[in-house]
């Protein structure tokens, strides 16, 4: 969000970042684990607040993550998609 604010002649724009709680879904193929396949594609969600994350869900499906992030904006959480852009 932007926010402008006139100053003399001179025009200053403020960058305000939306803290809102959020739930992000993003993925990443797999490297190196000991848990999962070299080369196989794991999907997650992570919670942040006001410059707190934390990882709140691994898996192997793009369905799976979406029904546990379903349960989180059931709750209000905006959900930021980053799989499907």
């Amino acid at each position: 969000m932007f926010h402008f604010d006139e100053v003399g002649e001179m025009t200053v724009i403020q960058f305000r970042p939306d803290i809102r709680p959020r739930v992000i879904l993003d993925y990443g193929t797999v490297t190196r684990s000991d848990e999962f396949p070299i080369g196989s594609t794991m999907f997650w969600l992570e919670y942040q607040d006001d410059g707190f994350t934390d990882t709140i869900w691994i898996g192997a499906t793009y369905e799976e993550a979406r029904a546990v992030a379903r349960e989180w904006t059931q709750d209000g959480v905006r959900l930021i998609d980053r799989a499907m852009n």
